[in-house]
């Protein structure tokens, strides 16, 4: 099959995709900047000091703080927030 036989909207496609330039790793807006800044968001683990994603809140005096799996009271990063 020859590109004449092929409809143009297919051989434009081809070339378009072809054609694009290669996004830079580091920029301001990219995944890895954005999870930075989020995880920098996210309070620590007072017990081994971990990035804590979750906390399950077990009883009215337990909580477990994910994922590092420390047992925590609950309430206890609350004013971790800046």
């Amino acid at each position: 099959m020859t590109d004449e036989s092929r409809p143009s909207s297919a051989r434009a496609s081809d070339t378009a995709s072809s054609d694009q330039p290669e996004p830079p790793d580091e920029t301001r807006y990219s995944t890895a900047t954005a999870m930075e800044r989020f995880e920098a968001s996210l309070p620590d683990c007072p017990t081994c000091g971990r990035t804590v994603w979750v906390v399950s809140v077990t009883g009215p005096l337990e909580a477990t703080a994910s994922p590092c799996g420390c047992t925590i009271p609950p309430g206890s990063l609350e004013g971790d927030r800046e």
